[in-house]
């Protein structure tokens, strides 16, 4: 049970993991596509305005005394708004949010961008320049690299340098190339990443904690019922095996007194599958993984199983083909390991038609044990042979459906896999992974 437990943390724990990745991938997602969708906000504000802000061109002037005007007149600088019209603006806003981000009203002084025309001929001059961190040789250099030289269809937009937005237009037979820097409202974006990523590690982290102090509490109840389980077999096993043993004796001392007859012979036939039953039953509640287990070499095994069923097969007349690498080691219960060939050596003689394959090989670090044989059963998934009394449609009345259940136990106990198939062309595909 301590497989279960262990396979429930992970699941689970990978559980969370993608739940987190998913979700707080797209914030963050959103959260670049809304500073992306800002930021061409702004340089679109800038393509209208012909690549610069007015009122930032007043602060690129020097700044030098102006003398005084007349009374009614604007000195330069001035903003040409009335100061009632200013002061009810600025109580508009006061102690609320107001416009944000491209809106605001502070935008037009707080952006740092360059814009750099280009005419049909190549040349190039700066339109606008109010960025420290970029100088005019550069800003210039970097449109250039920026800007094909093609005439445009369409408005081009994108990052450049990490955390620079460009935006390049075409207006009045000219193209112009505008970068915005956007370094400093990336920041948040970045913070807002750099949590996500420590939040989905913690994450992770208290999940597989809190499942790993709770998995044992969890899955008492399970042990609990699978303890039941095997005590029930057990049990089972020996009160059968006393019935059968009086009915088989006093079988026999019928016959000694007047013989077998048809009825006898059904009998014995019917105690022997009984007995075939009850043998299983008991098998199934003894299987550990705990043990330490000896080295076998599996390629032998397989082909003593073969030979030892060789007279079976040719007495159906069914074609044998092999492909069984030698020197294949497993750790394994030899009685256990013995059991599970000849399940799907029974297999093999009860169901095929015509022919049958048997392949041991490696794969990677893998062991693949596969049986193949022709059938008339529809193609499709059939992992529900492996299910306890359960047959397909081409079995007989008398099967209990306890073989393959027991070889899928017998797997599952060295942590192997078991899968079942029907292929198109009706071939009854069983692999074994070890």
């Amino acid at each position: 049970m301590t497989k279960a437990q262990n396979k429930f943390i992970l699941t689970a724990v990978l559980t969370v993991f993608t739940a987190l990745f998913l979700l707080l991938g797209t914030i963050n997602m959103t959260n670049f596509t809304m500073a992306s969708e800002d930021a061409d906000r702004v340089t679109g504000k800038l393509e209208r305005a012909n690549g610069f802000f007015a009122q930032m061109e007043s602060t690129q002037q020097e700044q030098t005394p102006q003398a005084q005007t007349p009374q009614g007149q604007l000195s330069q600088g001035q903003n040409p708004m009335g100061q009632d019209q200013i002061d009810q603006g600025r109580q508009n806003f006061r102690g609320g949010f107001g416009p944000m981000g491209p809106d605001s009203p502070d935008m037009a002084a707080s952006s740092r961008y360059f814009t750099v025309s280009f005419t049909a001929d190549g040349e190039s001059q700066i339109v606008a320049y109010a960025i420290n961190a970029v100088s005019q040789e550069d800003a210039l250099s970097w449109a250039s690299d920026l800007y094909s030289g093609e005439d445009l269809d369409h408005v081009a937009t994108g990052w450049t340098r990490g955390t620079y937005r460009y935006r390049i237009y075409q207006q009045d037979g000219q193209t112009y190339v505008t970068v915005l820097d956007q370094g400093r409202e990336l920041i948040s974006c970045y913070r807002i990443l750099a949590i996500s990523g420590i939040g989905l590690v913690l994450g992770t982290l208290i999940s597989f904690v809190i499942l790993k102090l709770t998995a044992q509490k969890l899955f008492s109840p399970v042990e609990e019922a699978d303890r039941k389980q095997k005590q029930f077999l057990l049990q089972a096993e020996k009160e059968f095996k006393v019935p059968l043993t009086v009915i088989s004796a006093d079988t026999e001392l019928i016959e000694r007194r007047n013989g077998p007859t048809d009825q006898t012979r059904s009998i014995h036939r019917q105690v022997k599958q009984m007995g075939a039953l009850v043998k299983d039953l008991g098998r199934m509640a003894v299987f550990s993984s705990e043990q330490d287990l000896p080295e076998l070499s599996l390629s032998a095994m397989t082909m003593d199983a073969l030979n030892h069923k060789a007279e079976r097969f040719a007495a159906k007349g069914l074609d044998i083909s092999t492909e069984i690498a030698p020197d294949i080691r497993v750790k394994a219960d030899a009685a256990m390991m013995d059991r599970v060939l000849d399940e799907l050596m029974e297999n093999m003689i009860k169901y095929a038609k015509t022919h049958v394959r048997l392949i041991l090989k490696k794969e990677g670090e893998r062991i693949l044990l596969q049986t193949e044989n022709d059938s008339d059963l529809p193609a499709g998934d059939a992992d529900q042979v492996f299910d306890r009394f359960t047959t397909l449609k081409n079995a007989s009345s008398e099967e209990a459906g306890l073989g393959l259940s027991y070889v899928k136990d017998a797997v599952k106990s060295m942590d192997g896999r078991v899968s079942a198939r029907v292929l198109e062309d009706g071939t009854f595909l069983l692999q074994i992974g070890l």
